[in-house]
């Protein structure tokens, strides 16, 4: 209960980074529709990635550095 309460936690965390990072996109690239686009699979993309690592490899750090990559792009 409490693992899939953590896991679902921080799939809104990756899912709120994801947005925030859209919005910069967006105030960038107003310009290219195909940014949005792309974006969408790339979301998508990241939010599988969390869903898959952030329950193996928790202990390995791996899932908090895909977080943090995610946010500094």
């Amino acid at each position: 209960m409490r693992k899939s309460e953590k896991l679902a936690e921080d799939r809104v965390s990756v899912w709120l980074t994801a947005v925030m990072h859209y919005s910069r996109m967006q105030r960038k690239a107003r310009s290219i529709p195909v940014s949005s686009l792309w974006f969408q699979g790339y979301g998508a993309l990241a939010g599988f990635n969390a869903y898959v690592f952030s329950e193996g490899n928790r202990q390995s750090g791996k899932f908090a550095w895909n977080r943090r990559r995610l946010s500094m792009m």
